[in-house]
């Protein structure tokens, strides 16, 4: 009964061990299909990629270098998950053998239990090691052909590339070339086109230059004619000469002597803002019209701004070119200096209105005043004869006001006699000098007290009274012409 015991064991311990490798087999088999179904997808894949590297090999040979080095990250990754698909299989064949094993301790001894265990655990171990050498090799052998393809695929891809640029070189040479002809071309008749509008548009210059002028020297020829006009009705009519002058300004708006010529016209109608303005305009347009500064200073001296009509005198003087009319201005500036009470400025305007023309009688009167403020009657007394020898004798009134300088003088100078003279002459040409009364009557009353003798000192008297009576009527006599 032992060995039949013992010979049943064995049985069963033998079936156990096919029993045991048969499974094996499976779970060995089962991870062997599924890594050769998953390598023939992932060569599927490859070849797909490879047929559109193909398609795409026209954009260049760079493209594929950067395609293959992400096959070749592809490729590692799936040898790395096929790797740790292998681990996988081998940790559930384990789990699965350990489950076994447990199963058959309950029914075989602990003898023939690790005995199996033994066989069980070698045999799937040696199996393993040797699928994975056989799937190893097989990988080195899929890489190598792969590798050997790729290249070659390459290879066709560059010939391709180069016979491609080729032809492609060819057609833009050719393409350049009709392209260059039709630029020789374009040129000629762009070159034709710009003649004629070269042409064309001289035409117009020439067109519009003669209308242009036509209507120029018709506004010059208006212009002109307003102001020969204005010119005949400059001391008759000056209202009528202001209206020219103001069509002329219409006409056209840079005309400066319209502009002047009508400030002098306000200045005569003692308009003086207005001169002031149109004086200011022809400046703003001309900065150095001179001019325009010389009667913009009158009205500002008329005004009493004194400082500065200086000014514009002085711009008018740096500006004007003509001798004859900087010798206006510098007696203008020299009457307002004298205003301003600077008496040898004033004298220095004179001498140099002096040197470029010789002064006037009236200009010289004023210069011999200038020399009387300042206490130089030698010179005061040599300027106001000469001005009284170059007064012409229908100017009465000129020549009352030198005879009342140098009786100023000769009062100065205390020549009593002398003075009282030149007074006497002064008011019989002017019976409105006031001054020459109130300077008269100073005289009788030293006389008066100079004399002795009664009679004359009742007549000097007298005199005097009437002188005084006279200067102080002088406000009636000036409220009276102040209503005519």
């Amino acid at each position: 009964m032992k060995k039949i015991l013992n010979i049943l064991i064995l049985l069963n311990c033998i079936s156990f061990g096919f029993a045991q490798s048969t499974p094996k087999k499976s779970i060995e088999q089962s991870p062997k299909v599924s890594t050769e179904i998953h390598l023939k997808a992932q060569i599927n894949a490859l070849k797909t990629c490879i047929d559109s590297l193909s398609i795409a090999h026209q954009k260049g040979i760079n493209d594929l270098e950067i395609r293959m080095d992400s096959l070749n990250m592809v490729y590692r990754m799936e040898i790395k998950e096929l790797h740790q698909a292998n681990k996988e299989n081998c940790s559930i064949y384990y789990d699965r053998l350990d489950t076994e094993f447990d199963r058959m301790l309950v029914i075989i001894s602990l003898i023939w239990a690790i005995i199996g265990i033994f066989v069980g655990v070698i045999a799937p171990f040696m199996i393993n090691k040797s699928y994975e050498r056989t799937f190893t090799r097989q990988i080195e052998e899929l890489r190598d052909t792969m590798s050997v393809r790729m290249k070659n695929l390459l290879l066709d891809v560059s010939r391709e590339n180069k016979q491609s640029e080729r032809l492609a070189v060819g057609r833009m040479r050719e393409r350049y070339k009709d392209i260059d002809r039709q630029l020789a071309t374009l040129n000629k008749e762009t070159s034709s086109l710009k003649n004629i509008k070269e042409q064309l548009s001289e035409i117009k210059s020439k067109i519009e230059t003669s209308e242009r002028n036509a209507k120029q020297s018709q506004m010059e020829a208006m212009i002109s004619r307003l102001y020969s006009e204005a010119s005949k009705e400059y001391q008759n009519n000056p209202q009528r000469a202001i209206d020219l002058y103001t069509r002329i300004i219409l006409l056209n708006e840079k005309e400066l002597e319209a502009y002047n010529n009508r400030a002098i016209l306000y200045l005569q109608r003692e308009e003086y803002e207005r001169a002031i303005n149109d004086t200011t305009t022809a400046i703003t347009i001309d900065n150095t019209f001179a001019n325009a500064y010389a009667v913009r200073g009158l009205a500002k001296n008329k005004l009493q701004k004194f400082e500065n009509a200086i000014d514009d005198f002085s711009k008018a003087l740096q500006y004007s070119k003509d001798d004859k009319y900087r010798n206006q201005i510098y007696i203008d500036r020299a009457e307002t200096y004298f205003r301003l009470e600077q008496f040898d400025k004033t004298i220095n305007d004179y001498d140099c209105a002096n040197k470029l023309f010789p002064l006037d009688a009236n200009n010289l009167n004023n210069r011999a005043n200038a020399y009387l403020k300042l206490q130089k009657f030698d010179i005061a007394l040599r300027d106001a004869c000469e001005a009284l020898k170059l007064c012409e004798v229908d100017k009465l009134e000129l020549k009352s006001y030198i005879y009342d300088t140098i009786g100023s003088i000769y009062f100065a100078k205390e020549m009593y006699h002398e003075a009282l003279e030149n007074f006497n002459e002064a008011i019989n040409l002017n019976s409105q000098l006031w001054e020459c009364y109130e300077n008269r009557a100073q005289i009788y009353q030293i006389l008066i007290s100079q004399t002795e003798d009664p009679k004359e000192k009742m007549q000097l008297q007298d005199r005097y009274e009437a002188d005084i009576q006279c200067f102080r009527n002088k406000n009636i006599v000036e409220n009276e012409q102040a209503l005519e």
